[in-house]
């Protein structure tokens, strides 16, 4: 099988290099979306077992979590959710902003509930589980629109050429921060079917959602796969091995091959 064919023109790589973040529009149609939503419902629901949630007793504990879901390792139990996690045209995105070769690195779904919806105080992705050299993203994909009023993401452009900051939890909170200065950050609102690539270490942040509907994402993060673990030094080969050289491995391949009527565009 040929190399996936390269999607990003070079200005768009180069943006993503320079600024830390790409936002490409409406990269799957409404039909895949609405599968996408009604996993998502789903989970929420209660209907689909959840993978493990990384800082639950925190989360519990928290009454502002019950403002939003937070729901982690939906692809390995979801098949609309692995399509998207292995959809070619993503994919070849990917691989353009990470290299030939590609691990999935965790997904999760986010619903920020009407007139609620916690926030996401400034952060690095990388504080959580930190890669050497810090070659991952993540994939935000729009369920919803999302705007300023209900909780779109922020983001200090440029922020991923500075190291990994201290990451400290106020009282009260259940997620880290790194940022308390002056630097307000830009708005990336986003349309139904827009994606958002995130380098691992560009500081970003997302608000309340102050509006009468819930605003929902998708998220696939994807590492290099010669990353190692900061903590220990150790690669991550226990993490599924999507691209080896550019060309999809045969997890990938059978995921097209038994889902394709979720990949078709």
């Amino acid at each position: 099988m040929d190399p996936l064919t390269p999607l990003l023109l070079d200005s768009q790589v180069e943006e993503y290099e320079q600024q830390g973040y790409l936002r490409v529009s409406q990269l799957l149609s409404d039909h895949h979306l609405n599968a996408i939503a009604n996993e998502l419902d789903a989970f929420q629901r209660g209907e689909k077992e959840v993978g493990i949630v990384p800082y639950a007793k925190s989360l519990d504990a928290d009454p502002s979590f019950k403002k939003m879901s937070l729901m982690c390792w939906l692809a390995e139990v979801s098949e609309p959710l692995r399509a998207v996690l292995h959809h070619p045209t993503i994919l070849a995105m990917v691989t353009q902003l990470l290299g030939p070769s590609v691990r999935w690195w965790w997904d999760q779904g986010v619903v920020k509930n009407p007139v609620s919806g916690s926030t996401f105080p400034w952060h690095q992705d990388d504080a959580y589980e930190s890669t050497d050299p810090p070659r991952s993203l993540n994939a935000i994909l729009s369920i919803d629109s999302t705007t300023q009023e209900n909780g779109c993401l922020w983001v200090i452009p440029g922020s991923h050429h500075g190291p990994l900051h201290e990451h400290w939890t106020e009282p009260g909170e259940w997620h880290r921060r790194c940022y308390n200065g002056d630097n307000p950050g830009i708005p990336l609102e986003s349309a139904p079917g827009d994606i958002i690539f995130l380098h691992c270490r560009t500081i970003h942040c997302s608000h309340e959602n102050r509006s009468e509907s819930r605003r929902r994402t998708y998220q696939a993060a994807y590492c290099d796969a010669d990353a190692r673990s900061q903590i220990t030094g150790q690669p991550y080969n226990e993490k599924p091995l999507l691209l080896e050289d550019g060309q999809p491995t045969d997890i990938v391949r059978n995921t097209w091959t038994h889902l394709g009527h979720h990949i078709e565009h």
